[in-house]
């Protein structure tokens, strides 16, 4: 099983992953595994940033929520509230866009021109308006694949 090197890199505030190059052509003839993981920490992780070695397979191939990667004791994790908040501005950018189709307009109309709008229209706007306070991002199990289904009904899918 490929190993990889992850770390938390200070510089992005996120998690890092270094494929050590494996089947790379330059790899030196006779050079091990862990020779060559070795070199990578040397080369890529920053010095004095704490850096763990594991299974690829422990790296998740579904990178949606990849900034709320954290590795505690060198185990990849989901910090949930980070991945929530990850979610909502997802959903805020696919709010502002159907905002701007229902009101024909990037900012708020004036109340002037609101008052024109039918009521029903209005009321479409007002449930816009209200997801990031009224949408729940709580799942049963607290997983990112649960979190991930949440959307607010009605809402297009970017």
């Amino acid at each position: 099983m490929s190993k990889v090197i992850i770390f938390h890199n200070p510089v992005t505030d996120c998690l890092a992953f270094i494929d050590p190059g494996y089947g790379d052509i330059l790899r030196p003839v006779g050079q091990t595994d862990e020779e060559l993981i070795e070199l990578n920490r040397r080369l890529y992780v920053p010095a004095g940033v704490a850096s763990w070695v594991v299974d690829e397979a422990e790296v998740t191939v579904d990178q949606t929520f990849r900034d709320a990667w954290e590795c505690p004791a060198g185990r990849v994790v989901f910090n949930m509230v980070k991945a929530r908040t990850i979610h909502m501005n997802k959903i805020r950018l696919a709010r502002n866009s159907a905002l701007e189709v229902e009101s024909g307009s990037r900012v708020r109309q004036p109340a002037e021109i609101e008052a024109l709008f039918t009521t029903e229209r209005k009321a479409r706007l007002q449930a816009l308006r209200d997801i990031p306070q009224t949408f729940s991002l709580t799942t049963p199990n607290n997983t990112p694949n649960e979190l991930k289904a949440l959307w607010p009904a009605g809402l297009p899918r970017p």
